[in-house]
């Protein structure tokens, strides 16, 4: 009974040992998961599964026709105001059965997560062509391309829209 009564607290030692070793791994585990901002920004894009966001802002091409949709870093879709400019533009313009569009996202090849990247860069481009799926231009004329690594106002948060007549 004696060397079974050792044995017991022998293996609460090791138990108590193990425990506390466990606690001070998942201590250490806890320091060095700290997420960087970059980090940050992808977990609030998942979190928000790729929201609207209310600071997309949409610029004119001044050497081309087209435009630049500078998206909220947490965000995929295009906003309404956005939306209708983008109409407005296509149906005062009067584009031609000729004319293609190049719509090209970015993608940020230094990204810590490169398929969260890849997502968000052919969601943006997908939800920009949806735009014109009503449209006046076949979709077949509508060329989707995603740009590798293209900052443009040091930014990779954006879809760049080009009419072309061909």
């Amino acid at each position: 009974a004696t060397s079974a009564s050792a044995e017991q607290v022998e293996l609460a030692d090791t138990n108590r040992f193990l425990m506390e070793k466990i606690k001070d791994l998942e201590n250490k585990l806890k320091i060095s998961e700290t997420p960087t901002e970059e980090e940050n920004i992808q977990l609030s894009q998942v979190k928000t599964e790729f929201s609207e966001s209310k600071e997309q802002v949409l610029e004119e091409l001044e050497n081309q026709k087209g435009f630049i949709v500078n998206f909220g870093k947490d965000s995929i879709s295009v906003t309404e105001e956005n939306t209708q400019q983008i109409i407005d533009y296509i149906q005062q313009n009067k584009f031609s059965k000729n004319t293609h569009v190049k719509i090209m996202a970015a993608r940020d090849v230094g990204a810590i997560n490169d398929i969260l990247s890849r997502k968000l860069a052919v969601s943006r481009m997908l939800n920009v062509r949806n735009l014109f799926l009503d449209g006046d231009i076949p979709l077949e004329q509508i060329i989707p391309s995603i740009s590798e690594g293209e900052k443009i106002d040091g930014s990779y948060n954006w879809v760049k829209i080009v009419f072309e007549e061909k």
